[in-house]
This record gives structure tokens, sequence and C-alpha cells, in this order.
């Protein structure tokens, strides 16, 4: 394994993440992280829907909680937006967000858990949350 081989999904698609990004955010939740070795046939390609939800498959029990990281600028209106989407998208299943601010405050991670029923679900609500505005990553 190589740790140059890490990718993390950003708007759909999977994108080289900083490692010292994905250091961080792995020692504080279960982002959803892909390994990729240096032999496949996915770099500097955009994975189709059916491959996207293969890893999810792969990485995730179905029916049950699912993790989400937001990276965004901190601010109180996108918390509420990002709130009232998750009310939207989930109905009456649960949902949790925990903010955590950078240390000079401009940029928060929210780490999101969802229950969801399956892949498909998951992957919908997925695309869902990074189409909003002022998300910057979507781990």
């Amino acid at each position: 394994m190589n740790r140059h081989s890490w990718r993390a999904i950003h708007e759909s698609a999977y994108q080289i993440v900083p490692m010292q990004l994905v250091y961080s955010l792995a020692k504080h939740s279960i982002a959803m992280y892909i390994l990729t070795m240096n032999t496949t046939n996915y770099d500097n390609r955009r994975f189709s829907r059916d491959e996207l939800l293969e890893v999810i498959r792969e990485h995730h029990v179905f029916p049950g909680a699912y993790p989400i990281t937001v990276i965004a600028r901190s601010d109180s209106a996108f918390f509420a937006m990002l709130h009232s989407l998750l009310e939207e998208l989930q109905g009456e299943s649960t949902f949790q967000i925990t903010e955590r601010p950078s240390s000079k405050q401009n940029y928060a991670s929210y780490r999101i858990e969802i229950y969801v029923e399956s892949a498909e679900t998951a992957l919908y609500r997925r695309e869902r949350i990074g189409a909003m505005d002022g998300v910057l990553m979507l781990l």
C-alpha cells in the first residue's frame, strides 16, 4: 500500500487530498476513505455511480449508520442550512451533526451520521449534501 493512493469523495468524484488533512480527519471521525492501489484503472477519472455504490457497500453495513464529513467555512447560516437539509432528507430517521471549527475559526468540519436503509440512499443523500452552497469538501 502506498500513502499516495488514498482518495476521498469530493463532488461525487475522487480527488487526491493532502495527507495532513486525511490524517487529521482520520483521527477524529469515521470518514469514508477509499484505498486504491496504483495498479487500478481509477487514476485521473471520475468513478461511475455503480463503482461508487460498490465501494460504499464494501465499507458499510445497510441498513445502518453512514458517516459523512463536510468541510465548509465556519458559519452559523451554513449550519442552519445543513440541519434543515438533513431534516428534509432524513424525515423521521435519525441523524447527528457535530461541528468542529478549525484552529483559526475560519473553517469547520461538520461530522454527520445519518441512518440509511441502502447504499443507494446513502449516495443520494451524500450527493444532495455535496451540492449545497458553501461545501468546500465532502469526505
